[in-house]
């Protein structure tokens, strides 16, 4: 049984951040060069990351740290499928708000809900009916959802990162310094400032490719009203349903 709940979560976890898009992912074993490859055959001519001051080059850390801290909140439906199983698409709609707060909801095959207030995470499986209360682990490498959510210089110092920018988009490759993470590498393709897919490989080459859809930078909406950044604390916070198993993995003080 504890091994099925932890199968889900490791699941989860991928996906929490494994979730966007346009079709600028491309699968390659050989990331680097699939970016350089792919870029030509679709005509994309690569460009230094160039910085807002002419005549200055960023490099490609500083360009995506740049990028980040211009997302202060975020909203996007997406779909995610897995190299091992095609057939099974993994769709669903995200909320996100700095520092660390984000909402996932996800429809079959793994019907789920996580919530993060930017401390505690609560972990809802529709299908077994439980609750997993814990705290967060704000690293970006375990959860990158955290890359939009979290702290921008963070990011660079976990992982390193390779890009290069074209006219409309910019695409960055970043692998985990930690050698024991369970991403291998992930994929950042953004169109103008918004972002558009995530392609993750995890520990056993499993490629998660997410593509990103009605993406919405800096507002909250929730149904056809925009909330506001500072009104969206109740879509941050999970109300634990009656009736469901919860299973508390805080530490107790």
């Amino acid at each position: 049984m504890h091994h099925h709940i932890s199968t889900r979560l490791q699941g989860l976890t991928l996906l929490l951040l494994v979730e966007i898009g346009l079709s600028f992912a491309f699968a390659d074993d050989n990331i680097n060069d699939g970016l350089v490859q792919n870029a030509v055959e679709n005509e994309i001519v690569a460009t230094p990351l160039l910085a807002r001051n002419p005549g200055s080059i960023l490099s490609p850390a500083d360009s995506l740290v740049e990028r980040l801290q211009l997302i202060t909140s975020l909203q996007a439906r997406f779909n995610q499928s897995l190299s091992s199983n095609t057939e099974h698409i993994q769709t669903g709609e995200f909320w996100l708000q700095k520092p660390n707060k984000f909402r996932v909801e996800s429809g079959a095959p793994l019907s789920q809900t996580i919530v993060s207030d930017g401390l505690n995470l609560w972990t809802f499986d529709r299908d077994l009916d439980q609750v997993i209360i814990s705290l967060l682990d704000v690293g970006a490498a375990e959860i990158p959802l955290l890359l939009f959510a979290g702290n921008p210089e963070a990011v660079v110092e976990s992982f390193t990162v390779e890009g290069f920018a074209g006219e409309n988009f910019s695409r960055y490759v970043l692998e985990p310094i930690q050698s024991d993470s369970l991403i291998t590498s992930v994929t950042l393709t953004f169109e103008n400032n918004s972002p558009t897919s995530l392609v993750i490989y995890d520990s056993l080459r499993e490629r998660i490719q997410i593509v990103l859809s009605e993406v919405i930078v800096g507002g909250i909406n929730v149904g056809d009203e925009n909330v506001g950044e500072n009104k969206a604390d109740d879509i941050f916070f999970f109300e634990i349903p009656e009736s469901v198993d919860v299973i508390d993995d805080r530490p107790v003080n």
